[in-house]
């Protein structure tokens, strides 16, 4: 099967006009208008949304959003069925030489191992790659890393029964885009990004079982915004394997560059920016935005507020009225509590049963002194005694 007179026609004034397209002054909006999106047309795909579908179902999504570590990125195109994403295109001018160069690559591959796709397309139209998603993209990767498939526009006509066979809106709708990607997973040096970091996990418990394992403190005097903050930031310290102490002062950024880069990841973890600025729109209007932004990410309406005022959504002035109506609220709700209640068992919540098992066990052993041990659980002399009875009772029971 040759390829369609409409892919042969953008052919012949490719090649008609070569050194025109290959000027480096002949950009990517130009190449993508008018030879990618007939192209991508000519394969069934409605690339122009010609059929008026809502976004969700749209066949092609232009500059699709996705995560990418901790940043949003475009891929220029998103190939979809039934709003589920199938494989991503990503577009140069052909001035750039797809073939040779491992940036477009790392790029396009970086893009399909975050969102989980088998197989995604690089092409400046006189060029076309296919690239194995589930390969892990190494900055250092050379470009023919993870390519299946290379076709340079001069033979698309003998070859685009490969090409249409898998890349089709009617043949992915037949299963064989599936087949194709199950047939080169067995391939070596494919690993899904699942088991990649599940691999990257084991190695993480290796270290520690070599090294002392990390502890992270909690001051559950905090609130439980900062409380959920610090732990977040904690964990990046680990994974940055850098250690450090944090002390989060009325949510006020840290000026270390490390400190920052945790502070940075946890934000992310916590509140997400590319969903924050989708939800921001739906409730800046209402009188309490942040009890809605809490409720949608399950944090505290401070951890919202902080992180409206990190992505600029709200101004500083803003912030710090709403923290000091947050602060005398909260002094207020203490203020309220009635006392009593069980002591022994408030211990056993506010310490944790792992934590006072550990620290009971390595004092009486002699791995922990005592006056450690008081420290760390804030119990002294009799209480801490009595303490470490209730858990031995209790691992017995």
């Amino acid at each position: 099967m040759g390829a369609p007179d409409a892919v042969l026609e953008l052919v012949e004034r490719f090649e008609r006009n070569r050194a025109q397209y290959l000027n480096p002054a002949y950009n990517e909006t130009q190449v993508r208008r008018e030879f990618l999106d007939p192209f991508f047309t000519a394969l069934g795909w409605d690339v122009d949304n010609t059929h008026g579908y809502a976004q969700a179902y749209k066949d092609v999504v232009h500059e699709d959003a996705i995560r990418v570590g901790l940043d949003t990125r475009a891929p220029d195109y998103s190939f979809r069925i039934g709003g589920q994403r199938k494989f991503f295109v990503e577009a140069k001018k052909p001035a750039v030489n797809l073939k040779d160069d491992p940036a477009p690559a790392y790029q396009l591959r970086r893009y399909a191992w975050s969102a989980k796709l088998p197989l995604s397309l690089l092409t400046d139209f006189n060029e076309l790659a296919v690239y194995d998603g589930r390969v892990k993209p190494a900055a250092s990767d050379k470009p023919s890393a993870a390519r299946t498939l290379y076709v340079p526009c001069a033979h698309y006509d003998e070859r685009w029964e490969e090409i249409a066979s898998v890349f089709s809106k009617e043949a992915i709708l037949q299963g064989s885009f599936d087949r194709y990607a199950e047939s080169t997973k067995a391939k070596k040096g494919t690993a899904e990004v699942d088991k990649a970091f599940l691999g990257e996990i084991e190695l993480w418990r290796d270290a520690l079982a070599r090294n002392i394992a990390p502890l992270v403190f909690i001051n559950t005097v905090d609130g439980k915004a900062a409380q959920m903050f610090t732990l977040a930031h904690e964990l990046a310290h680990v994974w940055f394997a850098q250690s450090a102490a944090f002390d989060l002062r009325d949510m006020q950024p840290a000026r270390a560059p490390i400190e920052q880069a945790c502070n940075k990841v946890a934000a992310e973890f916590l509140v997400p920016e590319a969903e924050m600025r989708v939800a921001w729109p739906t409730v800046r209007g209402q009188d309490r935005p942040f009890d809605e932004l809490a409720r949608r990410f399950k944090v505290s309406t401070l951890v919202a507020a902080r992180r409206a005022l990190d992505l600029q959504l709200i101004d500083r002035d803003g912030f710090f009225a709403f923290y000091a109506d947050y602060r005398d609220d909260a002094r207020r709700q203490d203020a309220s509590k009635a006392s009593g209640g069980n002591f022994w068992a408030t211990q056993e919540g506010r310490i944790g049963r792992c934590f006072g098992e550990a620290v009971v066990r390595a004092t009486q052993e002699g791995r922990l002194l005592y006056r450690d041990a008081y420290v760390l659980t804030d119990l002294r002399g009799g209480a801490f005694t009595h303490y470490a009875e209730r858990l031995e009772a209790a691992g017995r029971r």
